[in-house]
């Protein structure tokens, strides 16, 4: 029933991607009906900033998804696309306007990447990763593009999504059996509330996971600077393109 559907859906998905082919009838791989039209437009080169400008939530939806579709990875659409338009919309003078564009775009690139990565689930995943963005942090993007990343480089990532103390994700693997433990933990860091404190807590839990024989990986905008230098020996990525090229050759699972 719905299992073998879902194979034969992720293989159609690999199939346009690869090939970059046209879709006739979008509807059917649960896109929005009018996607191929606002997809393939050669007449419609508008920047996606532009079109969160405008609050033109949809053909950003429909730009973001072709970008997918068109073979191009999560990883370079949360490093190319994503990531310098929700900076520009960001800096833009807080009046409700922009506000309300900024959180626009935020909510449609939460519900793309979220559908990129249900279509990047393979079968059989070659391993296990769980994280989240760290106690105190309140942005979700960040670690859903991370899982993402993790999906389409072959893993099933469980999300914890905003603000999880990592308190919290020790307490989960220290009640896990040994045949459920992750292959790879990644706290991601926007902002720190507490700078040494959290950052001794990151270190303690990536010593804890290394001990483990579990990877742990770091990233984030906060993670930049003299600061790095404390992370000596783990894996800190200023990159989603850098979390899948570590992934494409680290023998996880």
């Amino acid at each position: 029933g719905g299992g073998h559907r879902r194979i034969r859906i992720h293989e159609a998905i690999r199939f346009i991607r690869e090939r970059s082919i046209p879709i006739q009838s979008p509807a059917a791989i649960g896109l929005p009906s009018d996607f191929a039209t606002t997809a393939t437009d050669p007449e419609n080169d508008e920047s996606l900033l532009s079109l969160f400008q405008r609050g033109a939530t949809e053909e950003a939806e429909s730009f973001l998804m072709a970008r997918y579709l068109g073979g191009v990875s999560i990883a370079q659409i949360g490093d190319d696309d994503i990531r310098p338009v929700l900076e520009a919309l960001g800096h833009v003078p807080h009046t409700s306007e922009g506000i309300l564009r900024e959180h626009c775009a935020t909510q449609v690139c939460l519900q793309v990447i979220e559908r990129m990565r249900v279509l990047a689930r393979g079968a059989e995943p070659r391993f296990q990763a769980l994280g989240g963005a760290i106690g105190g942090d309140v942005y979700m993007l960040p670690t859903l593009l991370v899982s993402g990343v993790i999906e389409e480089m072959g893993g099933r990532a469980v999300n914890l999504g905003a603000n999880t103390p990592t308190d919290s994700i020790r307490w989960d693997l220290a009640n896990r059996s040994a045949d459920s433990m992750p292959d790879l933990v990644w706290v991601s860091v926007s902002h720190f509330i507490d700078e040494n404190e959290q950052v001794d807590d990151l270190l303690r839990l990536g010593r804890d996971c290394l001990d483990s024989g579990i990877a742990f990986f770091v990233g984030g905008r906060a993670l930049v600077g003299p600061i790095v230098d404390r992370f000596t020996g783990f894996e800190v990525h200023s990159s989603l393109q850098s979390i899948s090229a570590c992934l494409a050759s680290a023998k996880l699972g």
